[in-house]
């Protein structure tokens, strides 16, 4: 796996993309587009750098964990994300349900035994 980089520069991005497809790679990655840029500029650059990306290999985000990002990054055509917010999170307490984000830490659930596995 390879990643497509450039920054916010989308000549460098599709020069980064043209070389590395040439090199013939198992799959092929975006990165450094999640590092706290505003949401428009990342949708910007995700969807103009997707569709650079080879459709019968494997095509996967750096860097995304939020649900939001997820959802774009789907429709986009990502195949893959990964991120260390879900269980950043997680070890302080913080769970991502359907209902949005649970912070098990409150007094409020240190009762609660249902199951996290529904949807309440």
């Amino acid at each position: 796996m390879e990643s497509f980089r450039g920054g916010f520069y989308k000549d460098l991005r599709k020069k980064s993309a043209q070389d590395l497809i040439k090199m013939d790679f198992p799959g092929y990655a975006i990165g450094g587009i999640s590092v706290g840029e505003p949401k428009e500029e990342f949708l910007d650059i995700l969807r103009y750098t997707t569709p650079l990306m080879p459709k019968d290999k494997p095509r996967y985000l750096m860097g995304v964990g939020t649900p939001d990002y997820l959802i774009e990054a789907a429709i986009a055509g990502i195949d893959m994300c990964d991120c260390v917010l879900p269980t950043r999170i997680a070890r302080n307490g913080t769970a991502m349900t359907w209902n949005g984000k649970v912070v098990v830490r409150n007094a409020t659930y240190e009762r609660d035994f249902r199951s996290t596995g529904s949807r309440m």
